[in-house]
């Protein structure tokens, strides 16, 4: 069994009292130039003035700091200040990229559970378009030993710096891997046998949805207009703009593989900047406030396999363990809202977790059935959205809150998971 954190039942009294999010903007687009601060300060001011809460209240803030965190030194301190929140809050940040968002809610949840924390802010941010550029280790010697030797030396230093010195890198923790995700993506499509058109079908069903979720007034009451300066205003996801139409579905594969590409920008989850806030504190605090839960944290889990073998698939691990400690099935679970980067990743999950011989050689267990299509992402996901990485995490939160209320159901349960073979799954059950 892959080794993972778990926490259960008995923080179910922690409850999701109220949550915003921001429109999600492709990137270097209507975001450009805004800080995860920036963001983070705008989801979080427009939290606390919807759920009509004094500011004071709030004991703590959690930052999920995906693409951009890295450029400040904890930016959850920076976040709350700039939100108007008092000096008194605690601010911690929990970086990465990998379900950062779950884990950032995870923790909040744990703190209220154990009564350090009343009242809690759970917020993830996603700035790709605020890069931070590195140098190589040759153009970093060579500047730190200026004014250390001779002039002449110096230029001969200079002289030996090659092109590859000069090119500036971005520093994000993926860099870390030695396979990209395209690549990871397209070995799992070999590995399964999906092809395009499978893959394009599922990323066309999901423009269709979430169009059809914003036509229908679904994501009123839980996404915030955003005012930057210089840009106008942004109402809704930007990735969704022409995205549902047969010519984006034709796009070219973006690696030209040996056995035919199959990944294309058409099936792929395109980079978003945004941000989204969740308010939290015990049940029974809010229901004597007169606030009315949007549902009950029932348990959690984090899990983490094989590099080689579990990479886009930590969903597969992190979904069994949840589970286990909801005491539910698969079949059980009314509402499922899962982390899609690409639509081959989707797809993958799903099979392996129908798998008899997946879930009997890896999980030591039986398989634990098909995740109804109809009952997944069905009001679209980070394809028709766009990914923004942590963000994306609460936004499905928010979202699969949403689908079981409007249809009566009891849970909804989320999963993300990345290319580090790490996933992670939240069950949520309607008050």
């Amino acid at each position: 069994m892959p080794g993972g954190r778990q926490g259960g039942a008995r923080r179910r009294s922690v409850a999701v009292v109220a949550g915003v999010r921001t429109p999600f903007a492709l990137c270097d687009g209507a975001f450009r130039g805004q800080s995860v601060v920036h963001l983070g300060r705008m989801v979080c001011a427009e939290l606390v003035a919807r759920a009509g809460l004094d500011p004071s209240r709030i004991d703590a803030l959690v930052l999920g700091a995906g693409s951009g965190g890295e450029r400040f030194d904890n930016p959850a301190r920076h976040v709350a200040l700039a939100a108007g929140l008092p000096n008194g809050v605690d601010a911690w940040t929990c970086s990465g990229s990998s379900h950062i968002g779950l884990r950032a809610l995870a923790s909040m949840v744990a703190a209220i559970a154990s009564g350090q924390v009343q009242v809690g802010v759970v917020c993830a941010v996603a700035a790709a378009s605020d890069r931070v550029y590195g140098m190589s280790r040759g153009l970093s010697a060579l500047l730190h030993s200026l004014g250390q030797r001779p002039l002449l030396q110096q230029v001969v230093a200079m002289g030996r710096l090659g092109r590859r010195d000069l090119m500036p890198r971005t520093l994000v923790p993926e860099a870390r891997l030695s396979t990209p995700k395209t690549a990871l993506a397209e070995r799992l499509a070999q590995d399964f046998l999906i092809g395009k058109e499978e893959q394009d079908g599922y990323a066309m069903r999901s423009h269709l949805r979430g169009a059809a979720a914003w036509r229908d007034g679904l994501f009123d009451d839980t996404v915030m207009p955003a005012f930057v300066p210089f840009q106008p205003p942004l109402y809704q996801d930007d990735a969704l703009i022409g995205a549902c139409d047969d010519e984006t579905m034709k796009l070219s594969p973006l690696l030209d593989v040996a056995s035919g590409g199959t990944l294309s920008a058409g099936n792929s989850a395109p980079a978003a900047d945004g941000a989204a806030a969740l308010l939290l504190m015990r049940a029974g605090s809010a229901r004597g406030e007169g606030l009315h839960p949007l549902g009950l944290v029932r348990a959690w889990s984090f899990a983490a396999g094989e590099l080689q073998r579990d990479a886009l698939l930590g969903q597969s691990l992190a979904i069994p363990q949840v589970l286990h400690r909801s005491n539910l099935r698969l079949r059980d679970v009314a509402s499922v809202q899962m982390h899609v980067g690409s639509a081959v990743q989707a797809i993958c999950v799903a099979r392996r977790l129908e798998s008899p011989s997946f879930c009997r050689e890896v999980l030591g267990r039986g398989a634990l059935g098909r995740i109804d299509p109809e009952r997944c992402n069905r009001l679209g996901d980070s394809l028709a959205f766009g990914h923004a990485a942590g963000a994306s995490d609460l936004r499905m939160v928010l979202q699969g809150l949403r689908d079981a209320r409007q249809h009566g159901w009891e849970n909804c349960l989320v999963a993300s998971g990345e290319g580090d073979a790490q996933g992670g799954a939240l069950i949520l059950d309607l008050d």
